[in-house]
């Protein structure tokens, strides 16, 4: 993993050989340092430290408040795993805040805005449906998604 400063055209080696998951935010990177450890990266200070636990390799993405994390990359890669969980960890004490599911554990996911989380699904009359869970009821939300028409 290598970072680019635009600016001075320098580049720099961030992560030898990661094989899994990374996300750039806001000054820092989040990368799944093994299955099931996520490390932070400070690029303001080059400081490197463990950030929060995870049960499988995910999918990262962000918002301004969490950082989530979706085992459906796990999914594909250990077959016993049959149900498909989306993590949202605050950025700034690392802890869990809310684990949800999808309706179904093909559902594609857009993470959307600070607001809400977008689903897009397909029936077996292949229509596609979404609906979206409102993130401003997190970490309270109570897994009732909103569909939309």
């Amino acid at each position: 993993m290598n970072i680019l400063n635009i600016h001075s055209l320098e580049s720099k080696v961030l992560v030898d050989d990661n094989k899994y998951s990374y996300f750039a935010d806001s000054g820092f990177v989040y990368y799944e340092k093994d299955k099931n450890t996520v490390y932070k990266i400070d690029l303001s200070k080059d400081e490197e430290a463990f950030f929060c636990s995870i049960d499988s390799p995910a999918y990262i993405s962000a918002d301004e408040n969490y950082l989530y994390f979706d085992n459906q990359q796990a999914m594909y890669i250990d077959d016993s795993l049959t149900e498909r969980t989306i993590s949202a960890v605050d950025k700034e004490t690392g802890k869990t805040v809310l684990s949800l599911s999808p309706k179904n554990n093909d559902d594609e996911c857009c993470f959307g805005s600070d607001d809400i989380m977008i689903f897009k699904g397909t029936d077996d009359n292949s229509n596609d449906y979404f609906y979206i869970a409102d993130k401003t009821k997190f970490p309270e939300f109570d897994g009732e998604y909103t569909e939309l028409k």
